[in-house]
């Protein structure tokens, strides 16, 4: 009889869990893409079904729920629903125990909390080492080292991703060998070693093809190919792009396969195939704005204005710049939103703690009315109970209001308090941008040098900010004089501390190891500036383009050394024309009887690029009443005019062949009236830099 009991006890509980997990089941499989519906709805049967389901399907409601308010964006119920698991079931099996911190560790990263995320998952890391448990021990190193990539973090990234090699190797589990060993491979393609990322993603390759990972086979081809497109072999990357979109489409992983077309749209737009290109961007953007991939969005955004931008349909080149500025913006303040949600959630805490002390207050009252009339004072001393009680009812309102008042004037004070020091901070903020802009001015020659060097000269000096990444340079030595006119990586504070390395390196190839050839003072740049930039722990993509000149004792002649940057000669037609021969590579352009040579610099930038590049020099001779042009690219870029285009080169030649006569000052007189017209109300975007020397 006993155990027939005990059946029915087990079958009456096995009928109501399954009663459950179907009415769970029906709930997320509903048509209804109201997330807060389905939220309200388990939480409704965990209210209903307290007490009699177990522990474990417990367990599944409130992870169920930290999944639908993760996808609502809402981090902080996503985590409070883990909190509430390991607060209220602490006789939880390890199993779902360590569950439900791995979900917690998951929501921090996703939230954008890197750093909680990363000391969560190193706890669960601990846990699983004391267990010797290898297999999870290699998940995890795995995760950590993906998000130390993330982070940049290279030496950390790759301290756990061969520990997460070393114990899938112990199980053989070759899925975690195959992920970790193609993140090394990025690790290294990060750095730049080119040859090393390319072992490991080979090793990933010949895993993922004997075990048939499909999925990661798909991210090897991807960021193999992304390697040869950082190496300049576009035909190879393209090659594996479009394996990998192959892959990805019989996967249906529509996440990757928006980042295999962003990939193959960038080496259609740099072999100059924009229209090509444009196909593939609108393909990933049209999967990213599907999957609500925000971040993506905004990088494809900036990849579409620079194709249109290229066709010269500067309209939609405006449009989806401005596309790209906002999606940035707004991601920019998804910490502050997400600080907000935390305040709020904090306030409704406390007002529901409020709540409960205003309701337990009431029933101490009422408490006290009842034992009053059961002890049936008498009238008088019930009046005098009553008046009692009034007073101190006046004297309790009196004292919350003289609280308040204090509380409120706390708060004003600590308000004023915290304007002042952000005024104070402000103001100091400001004063370091200052002093930066004074060290910054005294690496620029003045106007005294200038003219002492060069004679009849002229300068636009304009800075985007208080401090300029664009710089300009004149040091003389005993056969001649070095001019030129830097554009370093970015513009304000970073791009100020760049041109203060720039210029420490320029001067020392000229004064200290005495280099006389223009082409051989870039080469020296070229190989000097990644190491001087890349000292830290972070790795640097940052360099400089410049316009280098050296003009003879005599002012007969001029070299010339370009990175990414030209240098105009102007005169008349009939003058310049008698040179054009001698310089094979330079370019006629002419307007009325006068004519500009442009000589051209080479398609590379300073210290930008991994391989070894040998800059050339060009020498022209030079006559009377020669101007040499040189400038960055901040002038031709800069939005303005009736439809909001650049300004673009071919505008500025223009100008100054029509202003050929004038002075040097007298033309960057009207270079900078005409740019001040073109820009209107329009924001400078880019710092200005241009020199004009009269021989």
């Amino acid at each position: 009889m006993k155990a027939l009991s005990i059946l029915l006890l087990l079958w009456l509980s096995f009928s109501v869990n399954a009663q459950i997990n179907e009415r769970l089941s029906t709930i997320l499989k509903s048509d209804s893409t109201d997330i807060a519906f389905k939220i309200s709805e388990i939480q409704s049967l965990i209210t209903e079904e307290s007490g009699i389901v177990n522990d474990t399907v417990m367990v599944e409601y409130y992870l169920k729920l930290s999944r639908l308010a993760q996808a609502d964006q809402d981090y902080l119920s996503a985590i409070d629903y883990c909190d509430t698991l390991l607060n209220n079931y602490p006789k939880l099996a390890f199993e779902k125990t360590i569950k439900v911190k791995e979900r917690k560790a998951s929501i921090y990263k996703t939230s954008g909390q890197t750093d909680v995320s990363v000391s969560e998952y190193l706890s669960i890391l601990s846990e699983y080492e004391d267990r010797q448990d290898f297999n999870q021990s290699a998940k995890i190193n795995n995760r950590l080292g993906i998000i130390f990539l993330k982070m940049n973090d290279l030496e950390n990234a790759e301290y756990h991703l061969i520990e997460s090699i070393d114990y899938a190797k112990k199980i053989n589990n070759k899925k975690y060998q195959a992920s970790s060993l193609m993140s090394l491979g990025n690790r290294y393609k990060k750095e730049g070693k080119f040859e090393k990322a390319e072992n490991y993603y080979k090793l990933s390759i010949s895993i993922c093809k004997s075990e048939g990972f499909k999925r990661l086979l798909a991210g090897n081809y991807n960021n193999y190919g992304s390697s040869f497109r950082m190496q300049g072999n576009e035909t190879k990357a393209l090659s594996l792009f479009n394996l990998a979109v192959k892959m990805n489409k019989e996967l249906g992983n529509d996440q990757w396969l928006s980042y295999n077309y962003n990939n193959i749209g960038n080496v259609h737009n740099s072999q100059g195939n924009h229209e090509k290109a444009l196909e593939y961007f609108f393909k990933s953007n049209e999967i990213k704005t599907r999957l609500k991939d925000y971040g993506g969005m905004s990088y494809t955004y900036q990849n579409i204005s620079s194709a249109y931008d290229s066709l010269r349909n500067y309209k939609l080149a405006h449009k989806y710049y401005v596309k790209f500025t906002e999606l940035k913006d707004s991601l920019a303040e998804i910490d502050n939103a997400l600080l907000t949600k935390k305040l709020g959630a904090e306030f409704q805490a406390e007002k529901r703690e409020a709540k409960i002390i205003q309701l337990n207050m009431q029933r101490e009252l009422d408490q006290q009315e009842i034992n009053a009339r059961d002890e049936r004072i008498s009238y008088q001393n019930f009046l005098a109970w009553l008046l009692g009680l009034g007073i101190f009812l006046l004297l309790l309102i009196a004292i919350i209001i003289w609280r308040s008042a204090v509380g409120r004037k706390r708060t004003n004070e600590e308000l004023i308090a915290k304007n002042e020091q952000i005024d104070a901070q402000h103001s100091e903020i400001i004063g370091s941008i200052n002093y930066a802009k004074r060290i910054q001015s005294s690496i620029l020659p003045s106007e005294a040098n200038l003219s002492s060097a060069l004679g009849s000269f002229g300068l636009l000096y304009k800075p985007k900010d208080i401090v300029s990444g664009d710089f300009y340079l004149c040091e003389e030595t005993e056969n001649g004089t070095y001019f030129s006119t830097i554009d370093c990586t970015g513009h304000g504070v970073p791009g100020a501390m760049v041109s203060l390395v720039a210029s420490s390196h320029l001067e020392r190839a000229i004064h200290e190891l005495k280099l006389r050839n223009t082409g051989a003072i870039l080469n020296t740049l070229n190989a000097d500036i990644p190491n001087a930039l890349n000292g830290g722990e972070s790795n640097l993509n940052d360099g400089f383009d410049i316009a280098l000149c050296k003009l003879s004792k005599n002012k007969k002649t001029l070299n010339f050394s370009g990175a990414n940057l030209n240098c105009w000669i102007l005169n008349t037609r009939e003058n310049i024309e008698l040179r054009k021969s001698s310089t094979s590579d330079a370019k006629l352009y002419n307007e009325g009887e006068y004519s500009i040579l442009e000589l051209k610099g080479q398609r590379r930038g300073v210290g930008k690029s991994y391989d070894k590049f040998n800059f050339s020099n060009i020498e022209i001779s030079l006559e009377k009443g020669d101007k040499i042009i040189i400038s960055t690219d901040g002038y031709q870029d800069q939005f303005g005019g009736e439809r909001n285009k650049k300004f673009k080169v071919k505008e500025m030649r223009n100008l100054i062949l029509k202003n050929a006569s004038s002075t040097p000052k007298k033309m960057i007189s009207i270079l900078d009236k005409a740019l001040i017209t073109w820009q209107g109300n329009y924001e400078q975007v880019d710092d200005i830099c241009i020199m004009i020397i009269e021989v």
